[in-house]
């Protein structure tokens, strides 16, 4: 699996965050840049799955030349133990397909701000609907190293509940992958489209740039799901996070 040497990494969740993100970046007009995409289908027979498969779309920004500038990873939504067996496969196909270079991987979240934690509040983010938190992970690069600088860092009571992507954040720094997690924390605790919407357009604008993408903000409102929660689940999430 050939990728751009900075991947955004994402999952079809079940709110839509994945894909209206993936949906809203596109090539800005004044690049000379592509956009192609492509689907995979990756056998999880090796690890004693069958039936499932990992599958996905590769969406790639293509410069004149026809490399690679940016790439993006829209998996689907895996429950435990299926979840660790995709990511871990679709990792592994990364790495045989960029023999020359370890790509730096982005990770980007929409949380709400009840999710972070009251006690981690910064006072002079009160005020703001959207505060972006970076982390990075594994060796450093200039890529990481320009999207985690001015940053802050995410508070410790932060949980990631995306399966995909924490079995990912578990995975990437045993394959010594550079990786950012990206996380925008909504202020409002009422699960809001509307504050969902301004957490994708936070997470889009900053991705956009300085990569040579724009954020097509018409497709990502469009793009966004609702879930009825699950109380089984929701109770067992509570309790371990």
């Amino acid at each position: 699996m050939e990728v751009a040497p900075k991947v955004i990494f994402l999952s079809r969740d079940k709110r839509g965050h994945g894909n209206a993100l993936a949906n809203s970046l596109q090539p800005s007009p004044q690049s000379q840049l592509q956009r192609t995409e492509s689907s995979f289908e990756l056998s999880l027979e090796s690890y004693g799955i069958s039936g499932t498969n990992a599958s996905g779309d590769l969406i790639s920004f293509i410069d004149a030349h026809g490399s690679p500038v940016v790439s993006m990873l829209l998996l689907q939504n895996y429950e435990p133990p299926v979840a660790a067996c995709a990511v871990s496969e679709v990792l592994r196909c990364i790495m045989k397909g960029t023999s020359g270079y370890m790509p730096s991987i982005i990770v980007p979240i929409v949380v709400a701000d009840s999710r972070i934690g009251s006690v981690d509040k910064i006072p002079s983010a009160a005020n703001r609907k959207v505060t972006l938190y970076a982390a990075e992970f594994g060796p450093s690069t200039d890529v990481t190293q320009i999207m985690v600088r001015g940053m802050q860092y995410p508070p410790l009571s932060f949980r990631l509940q995306n399966e995909p992507l924490a079995c990912l954040l578990q995975i990437v720094p045993v394959l010594k992958f550079p990786v950012v997690l990206l996380v925008a924390a909504t202020s409002m605790i009422s699960k809001s489209v509307d504050h969902e919407v301004e957490a994708l357009y936070e997470l889009g604008e900053f991705l956009a740039s300085p990569g040579g993408l724009c954020l097509c903000k018409d497709k990502i409102s469009g793009s966004l799901t609702r879930e009825k929660a699950k109380v089984g689940v929701e109770a067992w999430r509570a309790i371990y996070g």
